[in-house]
């Protein structure tokens, strides 16, 4: 298993962009511009959704699921069941339908804008399919897609919880876990600033 090329670090003022989304309770915009370092346009947002669904059946095509909603993962786990490869194939199909449907509908209004916008999404995407895409901001992605998850469950994590399942591909490898001499500072201030639901620190108890 490789690992992931890095990329520049965001600029300032996309990162405080991502925080003032999050700040105004847009953490799904915050995500999307973190994942792939800027807003989506309408066509693109729509290309994303089918690419999502076709590299899902791809994988399940091999027998496996992927790691979604966390493409920038490379694990793969075995397919369960086949009721799970029909879930699989209804939702690409579905994205399908809604693709041709922009296309048909540009198409018959002669929106000649819509047809190119749509050309440029897949030209967008052509680097950015499931497993090779690394995301511009891959930390804060993931942490903003498992504060959506956690959220939804009510479920918190420690800070050393939150780093092993960002290293989770190295520790899957038999690497450990590298604790920085800081403790997560730096870790810990990415969370606050997109408030994610941190577990409260234990406090040792004197004896």
């Amino acid at each position: 298993m490789k690992k992931a090329k890095s990329k520049p670090a965001l600029r300032s003022s996309t990162v405080k962009q991502i925080i003032a989304l999050v700040k105004k309770g847009d953490s799904s915009e915050a995500e999307t511009i973190a994942k792939y370092g800027r807003p989506l346009s309408f066509a693109e947002s729509f290309a994303r959704h089918y690419y999502d669904a076709l590299d899902e059946v791809q994988a399940a095509e091999r027998g496996k699921t992927t790691c979604l909603p966390f493409p920038f993962s490379r694990r793969e786990f075995d397919i369960k069941s086949s009721e799970e490869v029909r879930a699989l194939w209804k939702k690409l199909q579905d994205k399908e339908r809604c693709m041709a449907g922009i296309l048909i509908n540009a198409m018959n209004s002669h929106d000649s804008e819509m047809v190119m916008d749509l050309a440029r999404a897949v030209s967008f995407f052509k680097d950015k399919r499931y497993p090779k895409f690394v995301a511009e901001d891959r930390e804060r992605t993931i942490l903003l897609c498992m504060k959506s998850l956690m959220e939804r469950t009510g479920e918190k994590l420690t800070i050393r919880q939150v780093a092993q399942f960002l290293s989770m591909d190295e520790l899957s490898a038999g690497k450990k876990l590298e604790v920085p001499a800081d403790g997560f500072s730096a870790l810990r201030r990415k969370c606050r600033e997109i408030n994610f639901p941190l577990a409260p620190l234990r406090k040792i108890s004197k004896t």
